[in-house]
C-alpha cells in the first residue's frame, strides 16, 4: 500500500465514524450522511485499488486527473485541502456536540 491508500484508508475509517455518529445521535440529516456515506464508498475504492474508479474520471471530465497521470496536483495542494477538510469536519463535529 502506499502512503496516499493508507491516508485514504484513514480517512475513511473518519468518514464512518462520523456516519455512526450522525446515525445514531441523529446528528445530520439525509444530505449529510448521503454526502459521509458517497465519501467511505470513494475513499474505500481509492483504498483497494490505489486510484479512482474509470467511471469517475469520465464523468468529471478530465477534471479529475488519474493517480499515474504526471498532471497530478502537488503534494502541497492536496495536503492544504485534505486539512481544510479534516478541520470543517472537526469544526461541524463539535459544533453538532454543543447543541446536544
Amino acid at each position: 500500500m502506499t502512503p496516499r491508500q493508507i491516508a485514504a484508508g484513514l480517512l475513511v475509517i473518519l468518514l464512518a465514524s462520523l456516519l455512526g455518529w450522525t446515525l445514531i445521535r441523529g446528528g445530520g440529516d439525509l444530505k449529510l450522511q448521503l454526502l459521509l456515506a458517497l465519501g467511505i464508498i470513494l475513499g474505500t475504492l481509492y483504498t483497494i485499488y490505489g486510484q479512482l474508479p474509470d467511471w469517475l474520471l469520465q464523468i468529471s471530465g478530465g477534471r479529475i486527473t488519474a493517480d499515474d497521470d504526471p498532471g497530478n496536483l502537488s503534494p502541497r495542494v492536496y495536503l492544504t485541502v485534505l486539512l481544510v477538510v479534516l478541520l470543517l469536519a472537526a469544526a461541524i463535529f463539535v459544533g453538532a456536540l454543543l447543541l446536544m
